[in-house]
Order: C-alpha cells, then structure tokens, then sequence
C-alpha cells in the first residue's frame, strides 16, 4: 500500500521528467525522498536532461543523482534548535 508520501513523490518524478521531454529543457529537482530497502527514507537532488537522437526527437534520459540526506538531517536539526531557542 503506498502512502500519501510516495503517491506526491511519484507525481513530482513523474511531472519533472515529463516537463523535460516535453520542453527538451534540463532541470535540478532537490527533495526527492525515496525509501531504501531497509525502509529508511532517503533525499536526493537530481540533474535531469533529455538524451536526443541526430534529428532532436527525445530518446530517453540521462541523469545524476545524488544522496543529500546527511543534509536534510542537519537542516532539520537546524530548525528545531532555532524553535527551540525562540521559544525560550
């Protein structure tokens, strides 16, 4: 069964790379979260561009991904530190 979190991630996977097909235009997508095997959730930022053939007619695509989790986690720590401090 999937959650609501998975359903938004999907759309936005699904209307990024289809944006890119559509224009031809590369994007930066950050804050994908993906969950691992382990079912330990992941973010990733991603660089999508459209592979095309000798005649510009979209083939498929190419990307980079890579884990920004680490940050994500600091950024959170981050911003319940300063809650907390603010509210003090």
């Amino acid at each position: 069964m999937e959650t609501d979190m998975v359903k938004t991630n999907a759309k936005k996977v699904y209307q990024t790379f289809n944006q890119v097909f559509r224009t031809g235009i590369s994007t930066k997508v950050t804050d994908w979260m993906l969950i691992r095997k382990s079912g330990d959730e992941c973010f990733i930022q991603t660089v999508v561009s459209l592979i095309k053939d000798s005649v510009g007619k979209g083939l498929g695509f190419r990307g980079v991904a890579r884990d920004v989790t680490e940050r994500k986690k600091a950024e959170r720590q981050d911003n319940v530190t300063h809650v907390s401090a603010v509210e003090l």
